[in-house]
């Protein structure tokens, strides 16, 4: 019987154990933050501390009124409901109701209302995930979610995914735009990498079609063999001009066609959408994560695009040449004439002439710019 309690007790031992080792972590409460990460040098003034700044230790709770400083590296704080890190020669004080950032750059994971004070103005979470940088002035970049930006005597300011805005001093903007990426920023490159890497092979494809049709005049018509939706696009017609981009017009053709599978809408529209995009700028690895295009997608729908064989073929009517003297031929009585051959055919009049010679010229040069894409014809053995 002894034995039966003895096994009893070592088995509450280890369970005891093991739920001390689950609740390891110290509970954060109102106020508090809990250092969940860090790397590089990180140090902290506690609020009313008179020996002034120490290292920082993993695992341990911060307070209101904690001053936190990081060097190199970054520090990572887990917050009731937020995940909050720190990085960029960055120092920002604890309050109550978030943090306020006083130098460096802040990312905040949080579902729920934590907020960020850059001098008076303020940007509540709506819940996802967002970036704020202070230097000489003050950018609020949203990932995911959105963020309401507050600041006395303003409207309040709705900033929505993939969007951002740039402050100077404490003036905020009153409209945002595309959020701007940075190939070395470590958070860009985490939560926006797909489309960092589209934009980079774009810009390869884009050097080598401009530099294979730069003597080409840009018309709508270029690009209907590439993207043949175009055709019929009012929006194609009156948004291609003699100067447009060729690569950037037939980017927009491109992610046009998929946007319109995409979301169910027409092709006009969706090319609206794209070229308003990048009138405001946006990258297209941003118009592709705006419209929800997978950007491995974008990359081969452009390389099909682009590596679509011509299928124009000029072509005019056959006009039968007159009938050849024969050796036989009878000779005719003067002043007979000769009588017509039921093998040929009337000449066109001059107006069908010029209309054939106008399309056959305009098919021939669209035919001609297109030849570049296929490399030279193979000579006649």
């Amino acid at each position: 019987m002894s034995g039966v309690r003895t096994r009893a007790a070592a088995f509450l031992l280890v369970l005891g154990l093991l739920a001390a080792g689950c609740g390891s972590h110290p509970r954060v409460g109102p106020g508090q933050a809990r250092v969940e990460d860090l790397s590089g040098t990180v140090r902290v003034a506690e609020s009313g501390a008179t020996h002034g700044l120490r290292a920082v230790r993993n695992g341990e709770i911060l307070r209101a009124g904690d001053r936190v400083r990081v060097g190199s590296g970054f520090l990572v704080l887990r917050f009731a409901t937020a995940r909050v890190e720190l990085r960029g020669d960055g120092q920002a004080v604890l309050e109550s109701s978030g943090l306020r950032l006083e130098s460096g750059r802040v990312l905040v994971d949080d579902p729920g209302r934590l907020s960020v004070t850059v001098g008076h103005v303020s940007a509540v979470s709506g819940g996802g995930i967002w970036r704020m940088d202070r230097d000489l002035s003050v950018r609020l970049g949203v990932y995911q979610g959105s963020v309401r930006v507050e600041s006395p005597g303003t409207e309040q300011l709705e900033v929505g995914r993939l969007r951002q805005i740039v402050a100077a001093g404490e003036v905020v903007p009153r409209v945002n735009e595309p959020l701007r990426l940075n190939g070395s920023d470590n958070w860009d490159r985490r939560l926006l990498g797909g489309a960092l890497r589209l934009d980079e092979d774009l810009a390869g494809v884009a050097e080598g079609f401009d530099r294979q049709f730069q003597a080409v005049r840009v018309a709508p018509a270029f690009f209907v063999p590439f993207v043949p939706e175009s055709r019929a696009s009012v929006v194609t017609a009156a948004w291609v001009t003699p100067a447009s981009v060729k690569s950037e017009a037939l980017f927009a053709l491109v992610c046009a066609r998929l946007v319109a599978a995409r979301h169910q809408v027409s092709f006009d529209e969706a090319l609206s959408r794209v070229t308003s995009l990048r009138a405001q700028r946006a990258s297209w690895g941003i118009v592709a994560a705006d419209q929800s295009l997978d950007p491995d997608a974008v990359l081969a729908a452009v390389r099909e695009a682009v590596n679509r064989p011509p299928t124009l073929v000029a072509s005019r009517p056959a006009v039968a040449a007159p009938p050849a003297s024969s050796p036989t031929e009878e000779t005719r009585k003067p002043g007979s004439s000769p009588s017509p051959s039921p093998s040929s055919s009337p000449s066109p009049s001059p107006g069908t002439t010029d209309l054939l010679d106008t399309v056959v010229g305009l098919l021939g040069g669209t035919a001609g710019m297109l030849g570049g894409l296929l490399g030279p014809s193979p000579s006649p053995s």
